[in-house]
């Protein structure tokens, strides 16, 4: 039996027996009680809510720090797969200022960006020209990124924002341009275009991830870290093998 049962079979029982001062003190009580239960019931639905609002924190943070990291690899994918499912669906809202890449016109130049930046990253020679133009953009795009995804949904400072986008974009290029020159001398260029494949592959995977699959991100990035590392490392350790082979064979004529 809870307390609001008990007090209405109070009520009743007092009314039957015609106590008028009963009922009054009934009365008074029950009002004090009906204004006490809702502050004591609401108390659990309060921090349910807390705690959903702070899993959307982390999901929406994830989906910056996703989108931030992808425009390490490519600049203007993650920013076309937003521009888009902003423009026609309610997946992301973007505001003031960051609205502006809705725009048609600022799409097909995206888009167009996108075609000159994948052959262009392709190229011998060419592709390190453009990771040194993609130490200007590539961070900048994440800045874009991670502000633009954070202003609606997390309300952070524009300059932390900024800042954050700049970090996460910038390592990513500083990891991809160190890790091309090692694949351009060791397959002779022919690894670049691959790679270039790959890193666009994955820079769009990610992307996507980061706003469909949030809590994905952080393990795809995980393996992405790993994946580059081994491939630079093991590249590093066949140069030096090729390297330290010459020197051996020398070393074996002059003994003989």
């Amino acid at each position: 039996m809870n307390v609001v049962h008990f007090y209405e079979c109070a009520y009743n029982e007092l009314s039957q027996e015609g106590t008028t001062p009963g009922r009054n003190n009934f009365l008074k009580s029950q009002t004090r009680l009906r204004s006490i239960l809702p502050i004591r019931t609401s108390y659990r639905p309060s921090l349910a809510q807390k705690e959903g609002d702070m899993l959307d924190w982390v999901l929406n943070l994830t989906t910056a720090f996703g989108l931030s990291t992808s425009a390490g690899l490519n600049a203007y994918i993650p920013l076309l797969t937003v521009a888009l499912l902003s423009r026609f669906t309610d997946l992301i809202t973007l505001e003031e200022p960051w609205s502006a890449l809705t725009n048609g016109w600022i799409i097909g130049l995206l888009a167009v960006l996108l075609i000159v930046d994948a052959l262009a990253d392709k190229i011998p020679a060419v592709d390190s020209v453009n990771d040194v133009i993609g130490t200007v953009i590539r961070p900048t795009a994440g800045a874009i990124l991670f502000a633009a995804t954070t202003q609606h949904t997390l309300n952070l400072s524009p300059i932390l924002a900024l800042g954050c986008g700049v970090i996460l974009a910038g390592g990513v290029h500083a990891v991809k341009a160190s890790a091309r020159p090692v694949i351009t001398a060791t397959t002779a260029g022919a690894g670049n275009s691959v790679v270039s494949s790959l890193e666009e592959a994955v820079s769009a995977i990610t992307a996507v991830l980061a706003v469909l699959f949030p809590y994905l991100v952080l393990l795809w990035i995980f393996l992405i870290v790993l994946l580059l590392y081994l491939i630079v490392r093991r590249r590093r350790l066949r140069a030096a093998a090729h390297k330290a082979a010459p020197a051996t064979d020398t070393a074996t004529y002059e003994e003989f």
